[in-house]
């Protein structure tokens, strides 16, 4: 027999172990114990501030052959139902079903879109202006293309648009709403279920973190460079201007910004638009926290642009495609090994890199092939 005589325990692991082992046991009536005995029903629970409690409960079964061998038996086949670690998960699983379940609104389209996700091994995210738009002919050579994925391969837009823009000109352009789009220069992820756009509250609290949008505002409101976009193209996570004066008055907004701590991320793109977001947000890193969300494998991303506002999702681990109308801003990223300039405009830049990377076809070759050039 075992005896765990502690006057308080947390939990209670040799009770464990002896039930495992078929031994019974008499334990202390205090914390993780009760739990243990409960489930395992192989031992007495007594006050062992008193050791006649602990002589009397030893006496009791050392006496009675059939409490003995009972102990026994439920400790060996109780132990497997509660204190696996397949029990454990099944446990786990359950609890995080219900709380879900109780949590989600529209619990069915999370559920059943949250299945597809998980599932998902590869995904192309595109900019919208300039990189997937801009010619009509390749528009509709991927929009086919893109119909024809098979369900493990998503679809995603990384764009500085709002989500309501975004939606808009896809519609208009009679593309496929993606899978997910990443809306405002990568401050908001929304979640596509049959046509119905999910946010993500999760990427919310992710980049909140010391945010302090009102603060930037006003530190930045006499500045003569800086012009405040309209209304609406700013957004809860984004502070957006038109700049004059370049590369020299973004090191002044810089430096104004750091010498008061304002933790943030500056883009700047097309040679007016600048863009203030969260120190954790931009495409890039909304791109990498989806693959780390959903268990994608950055090799396994494609990311494709054309500007600077996508220079920081091009960089990195995923596999870049620049089209061949892109900005000159992105020139310096003809040496990274892993970022491919089509010799195509537009959407066909696209669907060259793609051709590249072999993205569609599972060619092992091929793959093993690219995976020796990067």
């Amino acid at each position: 027999m075992f005896v765990k005589a502690a006057l308080t325990e947390p939990f209670g692991l040799m009770l464990i172990e002896s039930a495992a082992c078929g031994i019974p046991v008499v334990a202390t009536d205090d914390g993780g114990p009760r739990d243990i005995i409960k489930n395992c029903q192989n031992g007495i629970l007594v006050d062992v501030s008193d050791p006649k409690n602990i002589s009397a409960a030893l006496n009791k079964i050392l006496d009675d052959r059939n409490l003995w061998n009972q102990f026994y038996r439920n400790g060996i086949e109780n132990v497997k139902e509660y204190y696996t670690w397949e029990a454990h998960i099944d446990s786990y699983l359950k609890e995080l079903f219900n709380l879900l379940s109780k949590q989600f609104v529209k619990k069915d389209a999370a559920h059943f879109f949250g299945v597809k996700l998980v599932r998902m091994e590869k995904i192309i995210v595109t900019d919208i202006d300039n990189t997937l738009l801009g010619d009509k002919t390749s528009l509709n050579e991927f929009t086919r293309l893109i119909k024809t994925l098979p369900p493990e391969t998503g679809f995603a837009v990384a764009t500085g648009r709002t989500i309501r823009s975004a939606i808009d000109i896809l519609k208009e352009n009679d593309v496929p709403l993606p899978d997910i789009i990443i809306s405002s220069v990568g401050s908001e992820i929304y979640y596509n279920h049959n046509g119905e756009s999910l946010y993500s509250k999760g990427w919310e609290a992710h980049i909140s973190r010391q945010w302090k949008r009102e603060r930037i505002v006003h530190l930045l409101k006499d500045f003569g460079f800086l012009k405040y976009q309209e209304e609406e193209t700013q957004r809860k996570f984004k502070v957006s201007y038109f700049i004059e004066g370049g590369e020299k008055n973004i090191q002044e907004i810089k430096r104004v910004l750091n010498d008061n701590k304002i933790k943030h991320t500056l883009v700047f793109s097309g040679g007016k638009f600048l863009d203030i977001l969260p120190l954790r947000a931009s495409k890039g890193k909304a791109i990498r926290y989806l693959s780390y969300r959903w268990n994608i494998l950055r090799k396994n991303i494609i990311v494709a642009g054309d500007s600077g506002n996508d220079e920081e999702m091009l960089k990195g681990e995923m596999r870049g495609i620049v089209v061949s109308n892109y900005s000159s801003e992105l020139e310096s990223l003809r040496e990274e090994k892993r970022i491919y300039f089509s010799r195509k405009p537009f959407a066909a830049g696209i669907i060259e890199g793609m051709e590249h990377y072999n993205f569609i076809n599972n060619n092992k070759n091929t793959e093993n092939k690219v995976e020796q050039e990067l």
